[in-house]
């Protein structure tokens, strides 16, 4: 990326200031993803060349849990009319490549965090709304949370992940 913020700082800090201003216009007229990149390019113009979207999610509270045929689950939010036959993965998921779309034409890397659960467990991922398969199709990497703290009882032969947090990160990366 070209550091614009070093050779021209006023200019670049001016165009700071109006992303920012857009960002705060967009939001009052519920255009949040559009807010969002507003913000985010107001970085990278300031110099940033990498943004992390750190938990990139839906917040669980307030989910609706459907179950379908196979007894797996369907979790839904309430989104508004423009994403009502969504389920969540579809969400994030879609942000993502909106995001990335308009980012990537500024040079900065973009990568996401989510949960290192997400990986092995699909009711987790569909819960929180992560494909880290599908999110990786538009960001540069991935960085899996290895929180022993994320993992339930039992996971992957680990009796309490929280108390045994090498046997955990061990299997994990492997």
């Amino acid at each position: 990326l070209f550091p614009l913020g070093k050779i021209l700082p006023a200019m670049i800090t001016l165009a700071s200031v109006a992303m920012g201003m857009t960002a705060i216009l967009l939001a009052s007229r519920g255009e949040f993803e559009k807010a969002i990149i507003a913000i985010i390019l107001a970085a990278v113009f300031d110099g940033f060349d990498e943004i992390c979207f750190d938990y990139i999610r839906v917040a669980t509270n307030g989910i609706i849990a459907k179950t379908l045929e196979d007894g797996s689950f369907e979790y839904k939010v309430e989104f508004g009319e423009e994403a009502k036959e969504k389920n969540l993965k579809q969400i994030i998921t879609e942000f993502t490549k909106y995001a990335c779309d308009r980012l990537k034409q500024t040079g900065a890397y973009v990568s996401a965090s989510v949960y290192g659960a997400v990986i092995r467990s699909k009711v987790d991922a569909a819960r929180v709304g992560q494909d880290y398969v599908e999110m990786s199709r538009y960001v540069d990497y991935i960085c899996p949370m290895v929180y022993p703290s994320h993992y339930a009882n039992d996971y992957a032969g680990i009796s309490v992940p929280d108390a045994a947090p090498y046997e955990l990160m061990l299997t994990e990366m492997k």
